[in-house]
């Protein structure tokens, strides 16, 4: 079961003028039910990074070519811990990396999905999306995702009625009291319309907080969400700033509280 977050609507920006790019692909966001950290079982043809072959004794510093794409940038392959997700090794940068400094992720094939484990989230984070000839998408911010979860107050509940407190999703999956004060999910990102060649991990150039993930899994095959029951909670749309392009404001969610960032040691 997973949860609609929010979309993506892709545009683009011409000499300063908004235009609408029919031509570009948009992704839809969705949060799958608490305690997952796998991609949903009725997807199809993934493909699956999970970093478990890496060592974590040191930074990977050059580009690592995976099953899924070459990631470019320095990050930290780290045992698991607290801020893991208890599936063995999971992908940090940030704090544990010493370094700011965005990880690329290019596809090897173009893709029609992509998922991962959100471990130990905080504001910070964000994903930005570029298409199969580099066109900026637009960036899906996870102070969006804490939002949603308004710091586990209140529930959120699924078209088949299902209710979940939103303090479910608090805490490293299937254990009992451990870092409970941050969000751990699986997210879901569906593009219709196109494919996406890249992606880029950032921590808002911040180094003093951590940026962790795991089982990075892609499909190159267009999925479906059939059978699958959703609750829709916004829009996001790009629009044009200046010489570059930022997210539209979330008028669509009420101002709710979000986690503050944390500082590892």
């Amino acid at each position: 079961m997973r949860i609609l977050l929010t979309t993506l609507m892709a545009t683009s920006c011409t000499l300063g003028m908004l235009t609408t790019a029919n031509a570009l692909p948009s992704i839809t966001v969705y949060l799958s039910a608490p305690d997952a950290q796998v991609a949903p079982t009725t997807l199809t043809s993934l493909s699956v990074e999970t970093f478990d072959a890496l060592s974590t004794s040191a930074n990977n510093t050059a580009p690592f070519v995976s099953a899924i794409g070459t990631y470019t940038g320095t990050f930290k392959p780290n045992a698991d811990d607290q801020y893991g997700n208890g599936t063995n090794n999971y992908f940090t940068f940030g704090a544990q990396s010493g370094t700011s400094t965005p990880v690329s992720l290019s596809f090897t094939t173009p893709i029609a999905y992509f998922g991962f484990a959100y471990c130990a989230g905080d504001p910070n984070n964000g994903v930005t999306f570029y298409d199969n000839t580099n066109a900026f998408l637009g960036r899906f911010s996870t102070s969006t995702l804490l939002t949603v979860l308004n710091n586990g107050v209140g529930t959120v509940t699924a078209t088949d009625s299902t209710v979940y407190n939103t303090s479910q999703y608090f805490g490293k999956p299937n254990t009992t009291n451990t870092n409970t004060s941050e969000p751990y999910s699986f997210v879901n990102f569906f593009i219709t319309g196109g494919t996406v060649g890249r992606i880029e991990f950032d921590n808002s150039n911040l180094g003093s907080t951590g940026y962790e993930s795991d089982n990075h899994t892609i499909s190159t095959t267009p999925q479906t969400t059939d059978g699958t029951p959703f609750v829709f909670v916004s829009n996001v749309a790009v629009v044009p700033e200046a010489s570059s392009v930022s997210l539209l404001a979330l008028a669509a969610i009420p101002a709710l509280g979000v986690l503050s960032a944390r500082r590892h040691k």
